[in-house]
């Protein structure tokens, strides 16, 4: 990818930045399956009834076939991570950053002849953002006997279904059963796409609380999209130099809360985005470790002293 970002306002408290990238992207393979109303009816013990509904079933040619897996895992590998299956295509992502700096109005460092700290220079009372990660859509090319279907069928029995040889029974069931529509060689689709806003408060030095709504919008008219969950996080959290400790509370639109503590201590960051989920709950329903490990180049002070605009000297 491509990524572009400039400061386009910078006066008295106000700073804005803006930001935006471009990525190259080759999918590999992908699969779906929707039904659209699904409407069905178990009559009795092992016979299903499935009334006028339209179901959707994709897979992308190379990942499996309708002849099954090929004789070794190593094959099967080299065929399904083939980039002939899938286009490559461009995604994007967008942001914005608008920070208020009060301090900076009244704390002029230029005729002081101190030094700062960067993060003393940098520091915002309030800022707000918002971003647009992940837009776009992938295409791949369709898997044999994957289209979509229509489906009226009464006193099918399943008691017996088998599917000795995996997805190629599984397709000649569909097949023989379902109405076949007319499908193109191609399907879509779409990247986990996610709205960001974010509103953080410096309450003191370096302790803020941070706002974030991740949104994550119906893209696909099918449901064809890997989606993340739309989720409302406040983050607590101190940061300094060399350490800090961030505790998000969370909550998605599924009613689940979530509670998490990510640490970083010099060069390491490591957390969980839900205590909950590892050791607390009952059911689980998503779990995370992340871990990072970033060298950087620590910023010296500015220093203003014996600087020559004001040492007298032409």
């Amino acid at each position: 990818g491509i990524t572009y970002s400039r400061v386009v306002l910078d006066k008295k408290a106000s700073m804005l930045k803006i930001g935006g990238t471009v990525k190259l992207i080759q999918p590999l393979g992908a699969a779906y399956t929707y039904a659209h109303d699904l409407s069905y009816k178990w009559s009795e013990q092992g016979i299903l009834n499935i009334y006028n509904t339209n179901v959707g079933y994709a897979y992308s040619d190379g990942l499996v076939t309708s002849k099954g897996y090929p004789g070794s895992t190593s094959e099967y590998l080299r065929n399904a991570y083939a980039f002939k299956y899938g286009r490559p295509t461009i995604a994007a992502d967008i942001g914005f950053v608008y920070e208020w700096r009060p301090d900076r109005v009244h704390n002029k460092h230029d005729m002081d002849c101190h030094c700062i700290e960067p993060a003393e220079r940098n520091r915002y009372k309030v800022a707000v953002g918002f971003s647009m990660v992940d837009f776009g859509a992938m295409r791949f090319v369709r898997g044999a006997n994957s289209a979509d279907y229509y489906a009226d069928i009464q006193n099918w029995d399943v008691s017996k279904a088998q599917f000795p040889d995996g997805l190629q029974s599984l397709d000649d069931t569909i097949n023989s059963r379902f109405e076949k529509l007319p499908s193109g060689k191609y399907f879509t689709i779409w990247l986990p796409t996610r709205f960001n806003l974010f509103v953080d408060y410096n309450v003191i030095k370096d302790f803020n609380v941070n706002f974030t709504a991740n949104i994550a919008p119906d893209m696909a008219p099918h449901g064809q999209m890997v989606h993340e969950v739309t989720t409302f996080s406040i983050i607590p959290n101190y940061d300094t130099k060399w350490f800090g400790v961030y505790v998000p509370v969370s909550y998605d639109v599924y009613g689940n809360f979530g509670l998490g503590a990510t640490l970083r201590a010099g060069p390491l960051t490591i957390g969980t985005g839900d205590i909950l989920g590892l050791f607390v709950r009952k059911y689980v329903y998503k779990a995370d470790i992340h871990a990072a490990l970033k060298i950087t180049i620590p910023n010296h002070k500015i220093c203003r002293k014996g600087d020559l605009r004001f040492s007298g000297v032409l």
